[in-house]
């Protein structure tokens, strides 16, 4: 071990301890040395191994570790029980995030419903833009390949008030009856159709209600970030940037 190894290594002992342990890593972030426990939350935990038998077989056998997105998604849903209006969430796939969301609140004693907006074939290729197509065709190709809407309804099943709605965004918006939005989630992996959504449901959000954005944070979908961020700007906001990647803006 020559000079630089030994101070590298006497370096991580120093800040990091030892032995090195990550409180959290997956989903293309880690944490350590933090207080986190809704991870171990029996409420929680249960949940998600309830959402992952649902998930396993469609993920080819392991869902993805994304608890984390789960818990901000189910803490921005719970701030939000109290606020006029429906939940929504924009682009399902299987519904991982909202089923969660559903399992660890109280939503059905609001008498809410929950609005799950997705074309359940896959991301229409003539929204892609030229940066995005390779990757659409790509998820087309593979995660969408399956029967995803009978999927989804078998996860949503021990629910009330949920509301399918299929096809293509944001024509759907409009069609399905819903009025004044709480929540919304939105994970389309398409700028064309998210910031279309945006406009589209922005005049029914609620004064303190949320949206949740999936991709805003992550690698590869830096136009959806820039388009979020003058979204926002325009409106007076500023998207708050979890570690996960997802994005928090505030009616």
């Amino acid at each position: 071990m020559n000079i630089y190894q030994r101070l590298l290594t006497g370096f991580r002992k120093a800040v990091c301890g030892a032995p090195f342990k990550f409180t959290y890593a997956a989903d293309g972030f880690a944490v350590r040395k933090k207080f986190v426990p809704f991870l171990d939350d029996e409420n929680f935990s249960k949940s998600w191994r309830e959402t992952t038998k649902l998930n396993d077989p469609y993920w080819g056998g392991t869902t993805p570790d994304i608890r984390w997105r789960c818990h901000v998604c189910a803490w921005a849903a719970s701030s939000c029980l109290d606020i006029e209006g429906d939940f929504a969430e924009f682009g399902v796939n299987t519904g991982i995030l909202s089923s969660m969301v559903l399992k660890t609140i109280d939503f059905e004693k609001t008498g809410k419903r929950f609005f799950l907006y997705d074309t359940f074939t896959g991301i229409p290729e003539d929204m892609a833009t030229p940066a995005e197509i390779a990757h659409t065709k790509k998820m087309n190709d593979t995660i969408y390949s399956t029967d995803i809407l009978e999927v989804a309804k078998e996860v949503f099943s021990p629910f009330k008030n949920i509301e399918f709605i299929q096809g293509r965004l944001p024509e759907t918006i409009e069609t399905s009856g819903i009025g004044k939005i709480a929540y919304a989630s939105i994970d389309l992996n398409s700028v064309v159709a998210e910031m279309a959504v945006a406009e589209a449901i922005w005049d029914r959000m609620s004064t303190g209600a949320m949206i949740v954005l999936d991709d805003f944070g992550f690698g590869g979908h830096e136009d959806q970030n820039k388009a979020w961020n003058e979204f926002a700007a325009s409106k007076g906001k500023m998207i708050f940037t979890v570690p996960t990647g997802q994005g928090i803006l505030m009616r």
